[in-house]
Formats: C-alpha cells, sequence, structure tokens
C-alpha cells in the first residue's frame, strides 16, 4: 500500500506516484492484481514441492489476511486507509512470511 499512496515529499520533487498518475482507486485495483500474483507465486513453492504444510499454512494465513487488507484499501481507497493497511499488517505478515520458510523446511 505504501507504493499507492502520495506522501508530502513525492508533491516537492515532482514525483508521479501510482496515484498521481492513474487515480487512488486504479491504484488499489493494481496493488490487489500483484497481490494476487504474489500469492499464487507463494503457493507454488508449496505445490512444486520444495516446502512443507508448515510453509503453506502460514502463507494460508497471509494470504486471507492480505487480501481482507486489500479490500478494504478498494472499497475505500483514501490515503489515510492506505497508511493505515501498509503499517499494520507490513511487520506480522512479514514475520508470517519467515515463519512459514523455517517450518517449512524438509
Amino acid at each position: 500500500m505504501g507504493d499507492v499512496r502520495d506522501l508530502p515529499y513525492d508533491i516537492r520533487v515532482d514525483t508521479m506516484t501510482i496515484p498521481q498518475k492513474y487515480s487512488l482507486s486504479w491504484g488499489a485495483i493494481f496493488l490487489l492484481t500483484n497481490e494476487v500474483v504474489a500469492y499464487v507465486i507463494a503457493l507454488s513453492v508449496y505445490w512444486l514441492g520444495a516446502l512443507s504444510q508448515g510453509y503453506f499454512y502460514c502463507v494460508l494465513g497471509i494470504i486471507i489476511i492480505g487480501t481482507i487488507i486489500n479490500l478494504i484499501f478498494v472499497t475505500k481507497p483514501t490515503p489515510k486507509i492506505a497508511g493505515l493497511t501498509n503499517a499494520l499488517p507490513l511487520g506480522a505478515l512479514g514475520m508470517l512470511y519467515v515463519l512459514g520458510m523455517i517450518l517449512g523446511r524438509k
């Protein structure tokens, strides 16, 4: 979500961010689409047999939580929601992914 919200310094340095160029709503949909692609790639690691069920369950949790957060952002694409949805899950989802990598070792 951090890439689809405008920060004060984006305006000062004339950076063309996604919401400035296309709109915040389109940026939210773009983000959701890319998240789905990332989820498919993450699941493919399990499907290919590289990691075990521990990884699968952690990635499944990431997919559920991440999709809910992204849908909230898509339905209400405001800079404030973007900031909240960016800050809240960043550490938790990252830690869950690392935990999945550890638990998924064969």
